[in-house]
């Protein structure tokens, strides 16, 4: 099997003395593609949020990249979360700002100095999703589904051992939603990246295949 990346044993993460999900245990690989389903409050975002330190870990083991996530520091927090992407619901891109400014301002926020450098890394990483002639545009001009391919490709700047994705299709049509997948497909396949993907459209996870977590009865069960 390849390296693991993500180890979960008898997780546990509770907000405000409210059990969100328990129990949980699953390992994650370098290059694979995960969904993780359920309905809504069924606890995805919360336990994607946890991996990402916005929640604390309340009980058990989470490794991530060979981060224990329950012993994290506000010091070492800033180098875990180079080795981990987020995507989120509301993509959280700075609306008034270029598309080039909220690449550069994450670079930035990660230790790259030369501006040559962020530079080409943000060229390259645009020309990849087609968006490179939409640079210098400014974010709130963009659509749904152009915002969604930015918000993947900031969380992937940093070539992260782990990207989680909560809902990136939850506000897109369907022919935006597939691209979107499609994208993260081709980052797990080319890629070593994993990606823990949340979503409610079943019919995704029907069309593009891959192995399929389930958050129900407060805990995660793997679907076969």
């Amino acid at each position: 099997m390849s390296d693991t990346v993500l180890e979960l044993q008898d997780v546990e993460v509770s907000i405000k003395d409210r059990v969100i999900v328990s129990s949980v245990s699953f390992d994650l690989y370098a290059s694979e593609f995960v969904y993780l389903i359920g309905s809504s409050g069924a606890g995805k975002s919360s336990l994607l949020k946890m991996l990402f330190g916005l929640i604390p870990l309340s009980r058990g083991t989470a490794v991530v990249s060979g981060y224990n996530i329950g012993s994290l520091t506000p010091q070492t927090m800033h180098h875990y979360r180079r080795k981990v992407g987020m995507i989120f619901q509301d993509f959280r891109l700075f609306k008034d700002w270029t598309v080039y400014d909220n690449l550069d301002f994450v670079l930035k926020a990660t230790d790259w100095t030369d501006a040559s450098q962020r530079e080409e890394k943000i060229v390259s990483s645009l020309d990849k999703i087609g968006l490179l002639d939409l640079a210098q545009e400014s974010v709130y001009t963009m659509s749904g589904g152009e915002q969604q391919k930015l918000a993947i490709i900031r969380a992937l700047l940093n070539e992260p051992k782990i990207l989680l994705a909560d809902e990136p299709t939850g506000n897109l049509d369907p022919e935006s939603a597939e691209q979107i997948i499609n994208l993260l497909h081709e980052v797990s396949t080319e890629t070593e990246t994993a990606i823990l993907l949340t979503t409610h459209h079943h019919y995704l996870v029907d069309q593009f295949p891959g192995r399929t977590l389930e958050c129900k009865n407060k805990t995660v069960v793997e679907v076969d």
